[in-house]
């Protein structure tokens, strides 16, 4: 169910299945499961427990970032972002989401730098690209930012984020 993108479905089975085996996989799975289901207030109290258990699995501190994030809270994720960085300092989606916590604080000068440095790090890794450009539009360099969208839209035509920015920003002139 995860794979096929029913999450809902996926977290109520892996709540079932952690409830009879607490294992570390059903743990992972169903904080995923619960993070993609719109339910991340439980996922990030699991990806905590997660991360505290293994600070070395950078791919459960994204996910813990990322939820973080999304709640609001720009500190928190900010934190586990630096920490990926410490070790992983070309990992594109925590340099994009260290981008997102200054683009949000309105840090446009400092979030220019680390968008570019996600495109860098890997140069397929379109939210950079999309991101990247909203900073440039805010810095008054749109003939830049709709060269990015447009290039970031050949990677991916149907990313529906750079489809409307870039509908938005060619309609603004």
């Amino acid at each position: 169910l995860l794979k096929k993108g029913d999450f809902k479905g996926s977290a109520t089975l892996f709540e079932k299945l952690y409830g009879m085996n607490p294992s570390t996989n059903t743990k992972i799975n169903l904080a995923t499961s619960l993070g993609r289901s719109g339910q991340r207030p439980r996922a990030i109290l699991l990806w905590k427990e997660l991360v505290r258990a293994m600070p070395s699995r950078f791919d459960l501190r994204q996910q813990l970032a990322d939820g973080l994030y999304d709640q609001h809270d720009y500190e928190g994720a900010s934190y586990h972002y630096h920490q990926i960085l410490a070790q992983e300092p070309n990992s594109a989606p925590a340099l994009n989401g260290k981008g997102l916590c200054l683009l949000v604080a309105s840090k446009l000068k400092l979030a220019e730098p680390v968008f570019r440095a996600a495109i860098k790090a890997d140069g397929k890794f379109v939210p950079a690209y999309n991101n990247l450009a909203v900073t440039l539009e805010r810095l008054n360099h749109r003939s830049q930012a709709i060269s990015l969208l447009e290039k970031a839209s050949k990677i991916d035509p149907n990313n529906e984020d750079v489809k409307s920015n870039l509908s938005r920003m060619k309609a603004a002139g």
